[in-house]
């Protein structure tokens, strides 16, 4: 396991980018900070890629906990995207909680843009994905 020190918050997506640049390793989890997401899914996870698939990502099965606005706006952005991007799939309800192979890894490292859509992205790239179901603790 290793770690990347950036010398400032420079915002998840560049975290995220910094830590798909440098890998070095067959596969990679990525997780938030916060650990919004359960990790004790992550062998789960693994378990997953062992078997073959490149991408294994998590979805919540609902979204208690979160207001009216942000599960509206959340739906919003959701919606408009796929109307303006009809060939790129998207993954609605998942946040960048996900196990990627070293094919998706090589995959992403070409994308050089500095503002990007890695959600749009990661779903963009294609390979054998498998989705697997969490319930959100409200309490979280």
């Amino acid at each position: 396991m290793s770690y990347i020190n950036l010398s400032r918050n420079f915002g998840k997506e560049i975290a995220m980018i910094a830590g798909i640049d440098h890998v070095k390793s067959d596969a990679l989890v990525i997780i938030d900070a916060d650990l919004q997401d359960p990790p004790e899914l992550i062998q789960e996870m693994i378990s997953y890629w062992e078997n073959d698939y490149d991408d294994v990502y998590a979805r919540r099965n609902n979204r208690q906990g979160e207001t009216w606005l942000k599960k509206k706006t959340s739906q919003w952005y959701y919606r408009r995207y796929c109307k303006n991007q009809p060939t790129s799939p998207f993954k609605s309800d998942t946040g960048d909680f996900q196990t990627l192979d070293h094919r998706c890894i090589e995959a992403l490292q070409k994308f050089r843009e500095s503002q990007r859509n890695t959600k749009a992205i990661f779903s963009w790239i294609g390979y054998k994905k498998k989705e697997i179901f969490y319930n959100r603790d409200p309490k979280d």
